[in-house]
């Protein structure tokens, strides 16, 4: 009898931010935290929906979204998200480095399920990268 089988692959993190400084040190985080799934990058709000809703997409497990993209936020995209039959429950992480509650409350309300703050700290940041990760990606009952 044939043991051998093919493992489903993972599902991957969408990461949506406009500056590669930021991606990387997103990514740096990512893999210090030991979590092996697939990365999609976006710079854009376009290439994120591409990498949600185009043809021949990754499954998605968890977004991270930048929420000041210059001219746009990606808070318009989280209720894209929410109305989804394939990515209604799918948490959506708000990283920005602002603190102000209006900033909150719009990500909230967009339906966002956690905000965090970037802190200047990268040490710290990635303390907290690594706890969304352990929370969100933990497999649901």
């Amino acid at each position: 009898m044939d043991s051998s089988f093919t493992a489903a692959p993972l599902a991957a993190i969408l990461l949506l931010d406009d500056s590669p400084a930021h991606r990387t040190l997103i990514k740096r985080s990512i893999r210090k935290a030991g979590v092996d799934n697939p990365l999609v990058e976006s710079a854009t709000l376009e290439e994120a929906r591409h990498a949600l809703f185009g043809r021949n997409c990754l499954p998605i497990a968890l977004a991270l979204l930048d929420l000041n993209l210059g001219q746009e936020r990606s808070s318009s995209l989280i209720p894209e998200i929410r109305r989804s039959d394939i990515y209604c429950d799918l948490p959506v992480v708000v990283l920005s480095t602002s603190a102000l509650e209006t900033d909150i409350r719009e990500s909230y309300a967009a339906g966002a399920d956690c905000y965090m703050i970037k802190n200047e700290d990268n040490a710290a940041f990635s303390q907290e990268i690594a706890k969304a990760l352990a929370f969100y990606l933990q497999p649901r009952r």
